[in-house]
């Protein structure tokens, strides 16, 4: 039989009332908890006096009992975990305490408010109402946290076992404030995305915690489960939250509804919006939202989301600025930059007003695909608005010229964010690495590298992949190897990625035996084989022509229980197409659909690249025809290609011209583009021939050091069955080549002029470029050659 102390605060009538114990009173009554009948010692006792005196509160209660079923206080749970006890916390008795907080205000000042007015306001300032889906507080309140809740999240964040957690919070009085503490906490982990910590806390109030959860806790811990794609303990969650006659609000429907869509499940998603017609709710724009985002949780679900945002607007629901941020990214990472600045345009039409974020997703759009005057413009308007940019907007104006290989152009914007007084973070410096990197000039890439060091930010596993990524372009395995090494030393462990990348540049340098070295090593070491790594080793050996190795690997990591994805049959098929082995390809082709494996373009490329007459073309375009709308496009183009295509003056019959001419450039009549830049001169073929010649597949690229002359050909397009040359426009050694290519020839359509550029060299003969045309002559020159044809 122990005492145990129970402490009841003057002020807790709301404790009582949870109880049912009547209203507030300054003596406590008489009640029974559990079995026990309390021993009531009124403020006349010597002991009350003490501890009156000592923590300010009064009456006391001494009761036997079970503490872990009654609400009483073991101050010795605080001082063992947390530091501190109940009558003193850094010198300062509870006495002293103010029941005060501060909030920051829409002008983002810090003010004063009473917690027990917003509090009785409210019914309790963060019971059901006060916690906002996506945003944090409702009416921008957001609460400093308590000493005692800074030393509960503190402990929190540390504590990994349940009972240690539930010792600690069962320590806690029942009150309005350490129920405000607990929220406030949770809340706080949930910024921070500590979805296991929520838990801990949440399922303690829910299971073995004396107070009464409501729709709040159950909110916090359905979007933790959902986070942790834990989706069936979130559904059993929302059956728990109506058996204890809470009612959910929007945030509940909408928390289940992303938490299913990241687990893939559209269907269950659904049928939430059908329980909510079920309870006469209609979905609303929080709704909505969560169910986009959660759909751009995982790939593949692009056009389902746009499908949601358009019943949305059907549904006569008016978006607002997080629906059209979350729509303008999704069409950003789509590489549909246009559908963004379409949606943007609609917004603005609605008088719906963009935020930053709003603008920071529209440069992300146009950085993607390279477009930096577009990037740029969005930039200007933005401070035209009065907005002012923050680090993430220059980052992706930076990322924009880094795309587009303008390196300079990027360390401009660096330095302008600079001197507008806006701190460089971790991923500015990365754009940086990744912008030299991608224009070859690694010397730079380092330098900044190790200038990030220097300013104590720590490189992580991307800011070493990009400085890899940089000298494994230009072939250089020393310095790579030196890399992987650094990162080992620095106690970064390289990961199944570096690996990879390290197996793909041993396989395009022909250095079979390491890469099957790094291979056996990812057997028996910490970083496993994952499907790329097969991919990368189907890809590679395909190329070589080693037929027998690919068949072993793909029976390999079948036995290693790894599916094969779209990537690992088309290389596959590729590897035979290389050697025009049309029925063997065909034979794959059907396994690959048996498998219940989608085909994409890329598919349609290498099947179509097989064939060797006219009759293997219709019958695989026929093949095509009957699977996907998509596919059938693909196939059509691609048999429109394989049978005009011959070599870069292809044109079509019967079109005017309208391909995209870029003025600073100098253009040869074999369609051939040149950027001169003092010495050094890049190559490139033209918009209106990659168009002409259809999807390329496969780009033959000379080796650095090679000497080319103007009007000779120095490398070959591959274009379905088609392959044509490519001439030199002007005379120079090899400085570098876009290796780029090697992995992605449909940059030759998708970004001819910048992405796709194809060699850059040293001029020997600065005079020849004038021989070549300007875009005016260019331009008639294609239209007259296209109106021969």
């Amino acid at each position: 039989m122990k005492f145990k102390l129970l402490i009841l605060l003057y002020d807790v009538g709301f404790a009582h009332n949870r109880l049912g114990v009547g209203k507030r009173t300054n003596e406590a009554r008489g009640l029974e908890l559990n079995g026990y009948s309390p021993c009531v010692i009124y403020p006349s006792s010597p002991f009350i006096s003490s501890t009156r005196t000592r923590l300010g509160i009064s009456p006391v209660m001494l009761i036997a009992g079970n503490a872990l079923n009654c609400l009483f206080i073991d101050s010795s749970g605080f001082q063992r975990y947390l530091g501190f006890g109940l009558a003193n916390f850094n010198g300062v008795t509870v006495k002293s305490y103010k029941q005060e907080g501060f909030v920051i205000d829409e002008r983002g000042k810090l003010k004063r408010f009473s917690r027990k007015k917003l509090s009785r306001k409210r019914c309790g300032s963060l019971r059901g109402r006060g916690w906002k889906y996506g945003s944090g507080f409702v009416d921008g309140i957001f609460p400093v946290l308590s000493p005692i809740a800074q030393k509960i999240l503190s402990f929190i964040q540390k504590e990994t076992d349940p009972d240690k957690v539930a010792d600690v919070l069962g320590a806690l009085p029942s009150t309005h404030a350490s129920w405000d503490d607990l929220i406030n906490v949770s809340v706080q982990l949930r910024l921070n995305k500590k979805w296991d910590s929520i838990i801990l806390v949440c399922e303690w109030i829910l299971r073995r915690g004396s107070f009464q959860p409501d729709v709040i806790c159950f909110n916090l811990l359905i979007d933790a489960y959902g986070q942790k794609f834990r989706y069936k303990e979130a559904e059993s969650l929302y059956v728990q939250l109506l058996e204890s006659r809470c009612v959910p609000t929007e945030d509940t429907y909408a928390l289940l509804i992303k938490a299913y869509c990241m687990a893939g499940l559209i269907e269950k998603a659904e049928a939430v919006l059908i329980e909510m017609q079920n309870h006469h709710v209609s979905p609303s724009v929080t709704v909505y939202n969560a169910y986009i985002e959660g759909l751009m949780k995982r790939k593949g679900n692009t056009e389902q989301a746009i499908d949601v945002f358009q019943r949305m607007k059907h549904d006569r629901c008016k978006p607002t600025t997080e629906t059209y941020n979350l729509m303008i990214n999704l069409y950003g990472k789509a590489s549909k930059s246009y559908m963004s600045w379409k949606l943007f345009c609609e917004m603005r039409s609605h008088q719906c007003k963009p935020n930053i974020c709003t603008y920071t997703a529209l440069v992300n759009a146009f950085a993607r695909e390279g477009l930096c005057e577009k990037a740029e413009e969005i930039f200007e308007q933005l401070q035209e608005d009065g907005l002012e940019p923050d680090v993430y907007v220059y980052n992706a104006l930076m990322e924009a010229y880094s795309r587009a290989g303008y390196p300079y152009g990027a360390a401009e914007i660096f330095s302008l964010m600079q001197h507008m007084g806006c701190e460089p973070d971790r991923a500015s410096y990365n754009i940086m690495v990744d912008a030299y990197g991608r224009a070859g000039l690694h010397s730079d890439a380092e330098a900044v590298f190790e200038e990030m060091k220097r300013l104590g930010i720590s490189p992580t596993m991307k800011s070493h992949m990009l400085l890899l990524s940089a000298y494994s372009r230009a072939r250089d395995v020393t310095k790579c190897e030196a890399i992987v090494k650094e990162m080992s030393e620095n106690g970064v462990e390289p990961d199944t990625f570096v690996l990879n990348s390290m197996l793909n540049l041993y396989g395009r340098l022909g250095q079979f035996t390491k890469m099957e070295k790094i291979l056996a090593e990812m057997e028996n070491g910490p970083c496993t084989a994952d499907i790329s790594t097969y991919n990368i080793l189907i890809n590679i050996y395909g190329k070589a022509g080693f037929l027998e190795r690919i068949e072993e690997l793909f029976v390999e990591l079948k036995e290693r229980n790894f599916k094969p994805d779209v990537v690992t049959w088309t290389s596959r098929i590729g590897a035979y197409s290389r050697k025009k082995l049309y029925v063997k390809c065909l034979e794959i082709f059907e396994e690959m659909i048996d498998s219940g494996c989608a085909p994409d373009g890329g598919t349609a490329k290498v099947l179509l690249s097989a064939c060797s007459s006219e009759d293997q073309v219709e019958q695989v375009t026929s093949v095509l025809r009957t699977m996907h709308k998509d596919l059938e496009k693909m196939a059509c183009r691609l048999l429109w290609a394989s049978r005009v295509a011959s070599h870069l003056r292809i044109s079509v019959s019967q079109r005017g011209f309208s391909s995209v001419v870029l003025k600073d450039l100098k253009y040869a009549d074999s369609h051939e583009w040149v950027k001169i830049d003092g010495n050094k001169a890049t190559f490139g073929i033209t918009d209106h021939a990659q168009d002409h010649l259809g999807d390329v597949v496969y780009v033959e690229l000379p080796d650095v050091g090679h000497s080319v002359s103007q009007g000779k050909s120095f490398g070959a397009v591959e274009s379905v069955k088609a392959t044509s040359d490519i001439n030199s426009p002007v005379s120079g050694t090899v400085v570098e080549v876009n290796e780029e290519l090697t992995e992605s020839p449909g940059l030759v359509n998708s970004s001819p002029y910048e992405q796709g550029w194809i060699i850059k060299v040293e001029l020997s003969d600065a005079g020849e470029a004038e021989k070549l045309m300007d875009s005016d002559k260019y331009s008639k020159f294609c239209e007259e050659e296209d109106a021969k044809h």
